[in-house]
């Protein structure tokens, strides 16, 4: 379920709700919380000059993310941020005018993993996704290590897949199931 509200009342109804939650027999509802969902943002990011540095590129959506979310009522230990890279191929590099993807090869996904772990790869915690009834073709999703750079970072969880998974996921229909 969801709802879009106007910016205008959105302090008067939080006030509603936080003093509905001191109602007797509502106890169950105390500190609540709100949770803000933000999809199809990528295009915001890609322009021809984007900055190609990791920092840069935080940089550049902290500033965006400020000018929209009032950080004073948000608790930047609860935030979380769902960072992504893409690789697309250049549009000179490709003969003809068709359109391309790139697909994760297991060994390259097995290489990530074997850098993000320090050779120490778990035997749990990672989802392998074949793409297309290909072998050595896929994605994966996997937590980061509690111990990571990447998790003190803020990143708790990898996903690797290719562009195809959009189109799939945005009509949520998978062929042949």
């Amino acid at each position: 379920m969801a709802y879009f509200l106007p910016p205008q009342g959105l302090q008067q109804l939080w006030g509603r709700i936080l003093a509905a939650v001191l109602q007797p027999g509502l106890q169950d509802f105390r500190d609540p919380e709100l949770f803000v969902e933000a999809k199809g943002t990528k295009l915001l990011f890609k322009y021809p000059d984007a900055p190609s540095d990791l920092l840069a590129v935080r940089e550049n959506f902290d500033c965006k993310l400020h000018h929209v979310l009032d950080f004073s009522h948000i608790c930047s230990d609860r935030l979380y941020v769902d960072v992504s890279n893409e690789t697309c191929p250049l549009h000179d590099s490709v003969p003809s005018p068709e359109a391309q993807t790139y697909l994760w090869r297991r060994c390259c996904i097995r290489h990530h993993l074997d850098h993000l772990y320090d050779g120490n790869i778990p035997k749990s915690g990672q989802n392998f996704y074949h793409e297309s009834m290909l072998r050595d073709a896929g994605g994966m999703t996997t937590l980061t290590p509690p111990t990571s750079r990447l998790r003190r970072g803020g990143i708790l969880y990898d996903q690797m897949y290719s562009l195809t998974k959009e189109i799939i996921d945005a009509a949520r229909t998978f062929p042949f199931l």
